[in-house]
């Protein structure tokens, strides 16, 4: 992990907001998540941010 922050790869907190927002209801359903990553594909989405976006769609405890 410290090799990708040493790349300065931001997060891209827009995209991490959307996915709070899909969770919000606390029901997170398959097509919502092919959407997300979809979008993330087509927005060319970094990992570090991809791999926040699996955190919260996995209510991990150390999420954004």
């Amino acid at each position: 992990m410290a090799d990708r922050i040493a790349t300065g790869e931001q997060l891209n907190y827009s995209f991490l907001l959307l996915t709070h927002i899909v969770c919000a209801d606390q029901q997170i359903h398959n097509d919502e998540v092919k959407a997300l990553q979809e979008k993330a594909k087509h927005l060319q989405i970094g990992e570090r941010t991809t791999e926040e976006m699996k955190k919260i769609l996995a209510q991990e405890e150390n999420q954004l």
